[in-house]
């Protein structure tokens, strides 16, 4: 079919506006705009359906709440999210969030004040579900494709009360009908306001221009934390006691610690995350930390498989990619084994961190079990941070890549914390290199299919987004049936030398 097509620009008010026109004859307008007497924006959502038949149709609006100071909740997501609680309320359609730490008095005491996101309901838009845990509504997902969307598993309208999901999040689900030549319009609202009662008051007239419903005084109900729906968390033991086996798909992600006496270490988690970190694993991350409380959203990491015949792509991991292979992993002492069997191949990355050398190893072994020899390209991905926050380093990572050696190197001069000179390698000669995370990315790319990994060749026309990377490409050939084990090193050393 045709693609869709999108346009963004700005009103003569100022106002935000955004259209999208499907070429199966729905088109979506959306016009965001500050409310004139609430700290709050309102998102109208017009839509019209030029088609002949009448359509359902269900809208999601979703947020995450930080409410916090942007330093603090970027640093310690984890002890943010704890404290932050939800009330649902289903007159009103909304979702009131609050942070306990700031519940108190005492001098370094903030304002607690409320977050809300409200739609407004009427003879035509109706809520049909919500959900507050974050990790229930994007699961094994993304946030452009997230699990709750797929298996319909929101929360129902008639649990109301206040909950702490520990992953807060904000999700609203309204059902609608078009008829042929139908258009209709659908406002949300998101907000801040000092008081609860404050909130409240606000959402009505932002939404609808009328005044707010009173809402029955007294401390709300609260509700139980359900776990993700679907899981089949397989994890055992191995016979001898050493190993322990299990699948990416368990309630939270589990995660396993290499490390030396070198204070040189890498933590890897079930869905494939990795964080490296070098002489101060707070300090001085070699890349950002992204594990999360479900399958990371974001890659500080990956290997990537491409066959050149087919043009697939494959990871042995189940982030970045999220492929329906059969993912298994294995947590050892020492050592840690991801491994993916698709139709073709089978994959496992072995990571493990040398004793004595501030040096980790990941060895890729790529098993073709089709009877047609292969061309593959390996694609090993980094982002860099040489910090605790990417941005506590932005602009000051300097890089160049080696011939001689094959490798990617980097440093941060001025590091107080560790200084030293980082390394990425592939034991393959070298197709391509790029610092460049958009250059890596490609224009129509992201993580999940990235150019470098799809051609073979970085866009570097591309401006930089501000991110450090450091990847490597290069060819090798499998004949049938045939085993290879690559080698992708990582470290920093205390010189470049």
């Amino acid at each position: 079919g045709l693609p869709a097509q999108r346009r963004i620009w700005r009103s003569p008010e100022g106002n935000a506006i955004l259209t999208h026109e499907r070429p199966d004859g729905l088109a979506v307008q959306i016009d965001v705009q500050p409310c004139l007497h609430a700290e709050a924006m309102r998102w109208r959502i017009q839509l019209h359906h030029s088609g002949s038949q009448t359509r359902r149709l269900r809208l999601t609006g979703y947020l995450e709440w930080a409410l916090n100071r942007p330093d603090v909740y970027l640093r310690r997501p984890d002890f943010n999210a704890i404290h932050v609680g939800v009330r649902f309320l289903r007159d009103q359609a909304a979702l009131l969030a609050h942070n306990r730490l700031f519940d108190g008095e005492g001098p370094k005491r903030h304002v607690l004040g409320y977050g809300f996101l409200a739609v407004a309901q009427n003879d035509r838009v109706r809520l049909v579900g919500y959900e507050d845990d974050r990790s229930r509504f994007l699961g094994r997902g993304t946030g452009q494709a997230p699990e709750a969307l797929l298996t319909g598993e929101l929360r129902n309208p008639d649990d109301e009360g206040l909950l702490y999901p520990f992953d807060p999040a904000a999700a609203l689900q309204v059902e609608l009908e078009l008829a042929p030549q139908d258009t209709l319009t659908v406002s949300w609202v998101q907000g801040w306001a000092d008081t609860e009662s404050a909130a409240l008051a606000a959402i009505a007239p932002a939404l609808t221009g009328k005044p707010a419903a009173s809402v029955p005084p007294g401390a709300p109900p609260w509700r139980r934390i359900r776990p993700r729906p679907g899981l089949d968390p397989a994890a055992r033991f191995e016979a001898q006691g050493r190993a322990f086996e299990m699948t990416p798909d368990t309630p939270r992600p589990w995660t396993h610690m290499l490390a030396n006496r070198q204070g040189h270490g890498v933590l890897i988690g079930n869905d494939g995350a990795q964080f490296s970190f070098s002489g101060n694993s707070q300090q001085n991350g070699l890349t950002p930390f992204v594990l999360d409380t479900l399958p990371a959203q974001s890659c500080a990491q990956a290997i990537y498989v491409t066959d050149l015949d087919t043009g697939a792509i494959l990871s042995p991991g189940y982030t970045p990619l999220r492929q329906a292979a059969a993912h298994r992993v294995r947590f050892e002492p020492g050592q840690a084994v991801l491994s993916a069997t698709h139709p073709d191949f089978a994959l496992a990355l072995t990571i493990a961190v040398l004793p004595d050398e501030p040096l980790e190893i990941r060895l890729l072994r790529v098993e073709n079990r089709s009877a047609q020899a292969r061309t593959l390209r390996l694609t090993a991905f980094t982002h860099l941070a040489l910090a605790e926050l990417p941005e506590d380093s932005h602009g000051q990572i300097e890089t160049r890549f080696d011939a001689a050696l094959g490798a990617c190197l980097f440093t941060r001069p001025g590091q107080r914390f560790h200084a030293g000179t980082g390394f990425l390698a592939i034991d393959l000669p070298i197709e391509a290199h790029t610092f460049n995370r958009r250059a890596f990315w490609g224009a129509q790319g992201d993580a999940t299919c990235p150019v470098l990994a799809r051609t073979g060749c970085p866009e570097h026309d591309q401006l930089s987004d501000g991110a450090t990377v450091a990847a490597l490409s290069g060819v090798f050939r499998l004949e049938p049936f045939a085993v290879r084990d690559v080698a992708v090193l990582m470290g920093q050393a205390s010189t470049a030398a």
